[in-house]
This record gives structure tokens, C-alpha cells and sequence, in this order.
């Protein structure tokens, strides 16, 4: 896995990331998104077949936190 360090100024500690595996990030990813209980989305980009970006989206989580938007 690419580490955060290689691309952008550290801010996540390295143990961390030496924590962090594909395989885990992916069985994470598709409990999220597979979640039919789910009260968050996720919208994921693609290119040709190739996944390009993605954004979750959902209610704030933070105690207090209202659902309504900003609109």
C-alpha cells in the first residue's frame, strides 16, 4: 500500500500505516457500501472500469450533530 509519508506531509503516524492493507481497506469498503442499513452513501467515480475517486457521504456522527444540510 502507497504510504501516506511518500505522497504528503506525514500526519498520520507511521505505525499506522505499517497497519494498513489493501486486502483490509477493500473488506472494509464493502461492508460500508454493502450496508443495507446504512444512513450514509457513497458515490464512486470511474473511469474505463478503473475506480478514479470516491465520497461518502451521510448524517453528521458528532454528538448533537444535526441531519439537515446547510443549504
Amino acid at each position: 500500500m502507497a504510504r501516506s509519508a511518500d505522497i504528503r506531509p506525514a500526519t498520520v503516524p507511521d505505525h499506522v500505516l505499517d497497519g494498513l492493507s489493501v486486502e483490509s481497506r477493500a473488506n472494509g469498503w464493502l461492508q460500508i457500501i454493502n450496508d443495507p442499513n446504512a444512513t450514509g452513501r457513497t458515490i464512486v467515480a470511474d473511469r474505463d472500469g478503473d475506480i478514479v475517486g470516491w465520497a461518502p457521504f451521510g448524517p453528521g456522527r458528532d454528538e448533537g450533530a444535526s441531519d439537515e444540510g446547510k443549504r
